[in-house]
């Protein structure tokens, strides 16, 4: 197991406690956003949180294709947590 496999098990577990269905996924794909917006389809999601990198240009935030892709087509609230 590697650390990514640890820290996000380490956060399911803490969503778990709080109460709710915790949904974790490791999966490969030329369209993952496609894939995560199936993926919270098939699930049912209330919410999806999301890590990723932003690209800070002219004091605006901006997303991969992906991340846009997923906040625009998926029928519940997206949390994005990035770094910059």
């Amino acid at each position: 197991m590697d650390i990514s496999d640890r820290i996000g098990d380490r956060d399911a577990e803490l969503g778990r406690q709080l109460g709710p269905k915790v949904v974790t996924t490791v999966t490969v794909s030329d369209k993952p956003g496609v894939e995560l917006v199936d993926i919270a389809d098939r699930n049912g999601a209330a919410v999806i949180v999301m890590g990723t990198n932003t690209r800070p240009i002219f004091q605006r935030a901006f997303f991969r294709p992906y991340v846009e892709y997923v906040i625009n087509n998926v029928p519940c609230p997206v949390a994005v947590l990035s770094s910059v």
